[in-house]
């Protein structure tokens, strides 16, 4: 049987959040920065568990919370909530994001990821203690493709449940 699950890409302008769908899917990486305009849909068969699961990825546009940010949430089965571990206050932001997903997608299972780490080392305890939350943590780089796999893996077992 395949299950087909939306998945949101949230989190300040220029966290990477594009750079890591593209290594994620496409196994490619460009450092030119390119701002999202609305929203970029792709999607990418995985083998979780067991069970084919077919991720529509919506790597979501940056900017403050704007009225088209409730219209991405609908219907998400959960979300990655990315921040730059150089920039302090994309990290401190994270609680806003996942808020802002929450109000709309309930429940549904959030992952927060540090990026860039090949620029700044930092450990799990690090982001955690800055932006507050309890959620599972991955620490990633697009540039490098450390952690990216298993940020999309995480996010897929918490959505079928075997998380």
């Amino acid at each position: 049987m395949k299950i087909i699950r939306k998945i949101c890409m949230l989190g300040d302008p220029a966290v990477g959040k594009t750079s890591l769908v593209r290594r994620f899917v496409y196994s490619t990486f460009d450092d030119k920065y390119i701002s999202t305009i609305g929203t970029k849909i792709v999607k990418k068969d995985v083998n979780v568990q067991g069970n084919n699961l077919t991720l529509l990825i919506w790597d979501i546009l940056g900017q403050n919370a704007t009225p088209l940010h409730s219209v991405y949430y609908k219907g998400a089965s959960g979300a990655l909530v990315v921040a730059d571990v150089t920039v302090e206050q994309s990290i401190t932001n994270i609680p806003r994001w996942i808020d802002g997903f929450r109000k709309i997608a309930g429940n549904a299972p959030v992952v927060i990821v540090g990026n860039k780490i090949d620029l700044k080392r930092v450990d799990e305890d690090y982001l955690a203690k800055l932006c507050g939350c309890s959620h599972p943590i991955v620490l990633t780089s697009a540039k490098t493709g450390e952690g990216v796999e298993r940020a999309f893996t995480e996010i897929s077992k918490l959505i079928i449940g075997g998380g």
